[in-house]
């Protein structure tokens, strides 16, 4: 309660539509505005207001100092500022209906949770898509880009056109390409869907994922990735965290300005921790969250911390100016 809440409380108490109370240093009732005395009645619970006065009395008589509490009296939560004036032997107590206050950040509380679980819901919803699009590209593309490699090795091998020096140049150009386009393929649908976490599970996987970003990117990147011991992770939280550890590598790729970045995977009572931290420039992350309400998001960190909130983790991120990154994870086993 502000001191301005106070001020408009304390001014003609006895028509103030909020409660007043005076109260003594026992905590008996002296005095009691109008609206103090209809929550005293007894049907609105006259045993628990009045043991909820002597206790405020009492600790704000022994603090010697202002004491918040609160108290639901017939349907209705009422905070009340216990203020005590010591010389005088008395405390005042100063009431203000805060029920549509608190239904307010009820409803807000439901309506965040409906959105971690449609946060959640989406994350499946797009997964089910990267996997299928994999899909698409292994059994369709992939095959088809297989059988066309074939095709051009046999035309080298052994078609009499193929001695002409032009005609076989040019076969070996349109060889060289198709190998290309099956190698993106392949690593397009890795990005999309890594079948090695299916297969063999999150270490392999983030190490696959982590030799493919050194190389594209000439980062030097070090592994400290203890594969969990006993059953695998629920598959969701599996690909939250694989997730997570592809985001940050990207942030550090894109941001960072690193030449080193470690990621370190651990097993600890009841949770796995997974951190990506590098050497680069590093952040002032207080100011990032005030740039959150405006023009410059930072969606990157945003979605780590809905994919770890998902699977009923969490995600921190600790950073300074020229100190580097740390993008720390907990997913519950």
């Amino acid at each position: 309660m502000s001191e301005a809440d106070l001020r408009s409380l304390a001014r003609f108490p006895d028509e103030n539509p909020s409660p007043v109370f005076r109260l003594g240093s026992d905590g008996s009732v002296r005095w009691a505005n109008r609206a103090a005395e209809a929550i005293m009645v007894p049907a609105a619970g006259d045993a628990g207001i009045r043991a909820v006065l002597r206790d405020l009395a009492s600790r704000a008589t022994t603090a010697a100092a202002p004491i918040l509490d609160s108290i639901e009296m017939a349907g209705r939560v009422f905070a009340l500022h216990a203020v005590p004036v010591l010389d005088a032997d008395h405390v005042n107590v100063y009431g203000m209906d805060v029920t549509d206050h608190r239904h307010a950040e009820e409803r807000m509380r439901e309506q965040a949770g409906q959105l971690l679980e449609l946060s959640a819901r989406l994350a499946q919803i797009a997964e089910a898509d990267r996997a299928d699009f994999a899909r698409m590209l292994h059994d369709a593309m992939g095959q088809n880009l297989t059988g066309l490699s074939f095709q051009l090795h046999a035309l080298l091998d052994g078609s009499p056109p193929a001695a002409d020096p032009k005609v076989r140049e040019r076969l070996l150009d349109c060889l060289s390409m198709v190998n290309g386009m099956a190698d993106a393929s392949r690593e397009l649908g890795d990005s999309m869907r890594p079948s090695v976490l299916d297969d063999y599970g999150l270490e392999p996987a983030i190490r696959a994922y982590g030799d493919r970003f050194a190389a594209r990117t000439a980062l030097a990147l070090r592994y400290r990735v203890v594969e969990p011991a006993g059953p695998r992770l629920v598959r969701a939280a599996e690909i939250a965290i694989f997730r997570i550890v592809q985001e940050a590598l990207t942030n550090v790729a894109r941001h960072a300005n690193a030449t080193e970045v470690t990621v370190s995977l651990d097993e600890m009572p009841g949770r796995i921790q997974i951190e990506v931290a590098d050497n680069g420039a590093g952040f002032d992350v207080a100011a990032s969250r005030h740039e959150a309400a405006g023009e410059r998001r930072p969606f990157g960190i945003l979605l780590m911390q809905r994919r770890a909130e998902a699977v009923g983790g969490s995600c921190r991120v600790v950073s300074q100016p020229g100190r580097g990154t740390r993008v720390i994870v907990e997913v519950p086993r």
